[in-house]
């Protein structure tokens, strides 16, 4: 059986960039789909982690789930190494970005816009989930 994964250090630095690099630019449509894409990146990784997982300290916990987390760590990070890492400083950044995107999305949706990822899928809840 091969585990299914995702690189959930990726989605939260492409998320996170995505969302710095028009944070400075007015609402237009290429900014929209920035900001769609990082919308979708960070209810993925919070789906992930929350309903998946039941929590981030569950997903550090089983290291063949985290092998792929890689950004800050190191590749050659052991089980435990990468499990107090991301316990402490992807913790850190899933929370950043969290904030982040709830201070750009009243620019970008509409209460209840059917774009939002998050209210479309009836996933609004995750975003105030303690990892």
């Amino acid at each position: 059986m091969v585990f299914p994964y995702l690189r959930v250090d990726m989605n939260i630095i492409t998320a996170h960039e995505d969302l710095s690099r028009i944070a400075c630019y007015p609402v237009d449509f290429d900014t929209r789909l920035t900001f769609d894409g990082a919308s979708l990146k960070l209810a993925r990784t919070l789906v992930w982690l929350n309903c998946g997982w039941g929590g981030l300290e569950n997903y550090a916990e089983n290291a063949s789930a985290t092998i792929n987390w890689t950004s800050g760590c190191g590749h050659i990070a052991s089980p435990e190494k990468r499990k107090a890492y991301i316990l402490n400083a992807g913790k850190k950044w899933i929370e950043t970005l969290i904030v982040q995107y709830q201070q750009m999305a009243p620019l970008y949706y509409a209460n209840e816009d059917p774009n939002d990822f998050f209210y479309k899928y009836g996933l609004a809840h995750l975003l105030k989930t303690q990892l």
